[in-house]
């Protein structure tokens, strides 16, 4: 288990990494390291990643994506996200229109215009909006990008809005992310994996995870990972999950 030996910053450095080597961009590790993180981790981590393979962490993405996409992630990597707690509701209203505007509310959607707002606002501000929109629009943050959006793209935004909506913590995505990693035909291994080890660091929230996984899917998390896993894989994973 790499990820745990290198600790939760080398270890994002380490993923980000995997995500741009290679042909092809590993487009979903790119997004649940680098969307939503606060200004002080994405300076931390841009800084470690330099020290790491002496490259410039924003130059590397740029290289691996392209277009409006490219923009988006630019956008994300600057660190300049709104941080406050308080919530200015007509604000909210103000950004809930916007969004609108931008999407249905327009012949051709402006992309540039929603990344704006849900790659640079704060969480409570995002969970309000989360709120908000089906209220004002009846229809979900998350309804309207799937219907507007495409690609990788629609894929870093959805990451956005299904973190603000349910708890405005992205406890209950998460949630679903990890179970993402084992429904189906065969595991997915990798992204179980770096999922497990990611979101053990913050053990509160590590916590929640497991409590809401119980509560959606009616059987522990531990015992999920033990019928989809075998042999010393299974055994590092549980010892994670368990870890106090």
């Amino acid at each position: 288990m790499v990820l745990i030996s290198l600790g939760p910053l080398a270890g994002d450095v380490h993923l980000l990494n995997r995500a741009c080597k290679g042909a092809g961009t590993h487009e979903d590790l790119l997004t649940e390291i680098l969307i939503g993180r606060s200004n002080e981790e994405m300076f931390l981590l841009k800084e470690q990643y330099r020290r790491t393979h002496n490259k410039d962490l924003v130059q590397v993405v740029r290289g691996e994506l392209s277009m409006k996409t490219e923009r988006m992630f630019v956008m994300a990597l600057t660190g300049t996200r709104d941080e406050s707690t308080f919530v200015n509701h007509q604000q909210v209203q103000q950004d809930v229109e916007t969004l609108y505007r931008a999407g249905p509310g327009k012949i051709g959607t402006d992309e540039i215009a929603i990344c704006g707002i849900l790659l640079q606002r704060s969480d409570a501000h995002l969970a309000a909006i989360a709120q908000a929109f089906p209220q004002r629009h009846r229809v979900s943050l998350t309804h309207m990008i799937e219907s507007e959006f495409s690609g990788h793209m629609k894929d870093a935004l959805l990451h956005v809005s299904r973190g603000a909506e349910q708890d405005g913590q992205g406890v209950y995505r998460d949630t679903q992310l990890l179970e993402a990693a084992m429904a189906g035909m065969g595991t997915k291994d990798e992204r179980l994996c770096y999922r497990i080890s990611r979101y053990h660091w913050n053990r509160p929230r590590f916590g929640a995870i497991k409590n809401q996984y119980q509560q959606l899917y009616r059987r522990s998390l531990r015992q999920r990972v033990e019928g989809e896993t075998s042999g010393k894989y299974e055994k590092a994973l549980v010892g994670i999950i368990e870890q106090n």
